[in-house]
């Protein structure tokens, strides 16, 4: 079992230094983020993302995404998450940020749908529509999830630097002797 380092970053105390890291990163991206600020029957979600409507954000850290973004570490956390209670949008990442395809992965997204859940990669991209930084499922309704806005893959531009900005979060998050 890996134990976090706990980390401060903007005057709060995270469990770990991979929590830190992404919020960070979501500052950098400028995204309003809460830190386990609910408790849902037993289970305290890392993050709440504000993207319209909310969405939860599991860290499950490690070194390397590959490391710990197994399928049975999604499986688990998201049953986690489907027995809290939680009804919105969820997403689980891990370490970091990754490319292994046309725009980096965030980690594993969960929607339902008319009922149906659906599950897909979280891609990071830059809205066409409302010009934000943004997420979409790689199943599910391809939306932005900051406006809605959909239109076949139109809509989707890159976010640049993704490299520069993970790579700043990490030194903003970095140990510091009190």
């Amino acid at each position: 079992m890996v134990t976090g380092i706990e980390t401060m970053y903007r005057g709060v105390r995270f469990r770990s230094r991979a929590e830190a890291r992404w919020a960070a990163f979501f500052d950098l991206l400028n995204w309003r983020w809460s830190y386990e600020i609910v408790d849902l029957h037993g289970y305290i979600p890392d993050f709440v993302l504000d993207m319209g409507r909310p969405l939860l954000l599991e860290v499950k850290g490690g070194v390397l995404p590959e490391q710990v973004m197994t399928s049975e570490t999604v499986r688990m956390a998201v049953s986690k998450i489907e027995v809290s209670g939680w009804t919105e949008r969820a997403i689980v990442v891990g370490a970091m940020p990754w490319f292994d395809g046309p725009s980096p992965q965030l980690g594993r997204f969960a929607e339902m749908i008319d009922g149906d859940e659906f599950n897909g990669d979280a891609r990071l991209f830059a809205c066409g529509a409302c010009s934000e930084a943004s997420i979409h499922s790689g199943c599910g309704t391809w939306a932005c999830i900051r406006c809605g806005a959909y239109d076949g893959d139109r809509y989707v531009g890159r976010v640049d630097d993704v490299d520069r900005l993970w790579a700043s979060a990490c030194n903003e998050t970095q140990w510091r002797a009190a």
